[in-house]
């Protein structure tokens, strides 16, 4: 389910229905009362997905690219059993994304 006007955007994920919420700068400004960040000099947050395939992965990364935004890390292989990238949005915000091989994660 998504719910939109021309400021802001939320999105529900999962199963326990998580929502995410992005805000035009003048209404994060107002709902935070506080600045918004030079997040081409400063990071304020690393927002993080799980990805269901490697493959997921690999085409979020060319469509990061595809839309301007720029992928500094990887896509790779993290600790023998993470395989993910890193990326930086239009506005500067870094997210990454992963896909988890459970039954290879160090005991």
């Amino acid at each position: 389910m998504e719910h939109e006007t021309e400021t802001m955007f939320g999105i529900y994920l999962g199963k326990n229905k998580t929502q995410v919420m992005m805000f035009g700068h003048q209404e994060f400004e107002q709902f935070t009362q506080a600045k918004i960040a030079d997040t081409q000099s400063l990071t304020e947050v690393l927002i993080s997905m799980e990805a269901s395939s490697k493959a997921e992965v690999d085409e979020l990364a060319r469509k990061v690219i595809k839309a301007g935004g720029a992928v500094f890390a990887g896509p790779e292989t993290w600790n023998g059993w993470m395989y993910g990238m890193g990326f930086q949005d239009l506005d500067g915000h870094r997210w990454n994304i992963a896909f988890m091989d459970w039954e290879n994660q160090p005991k």
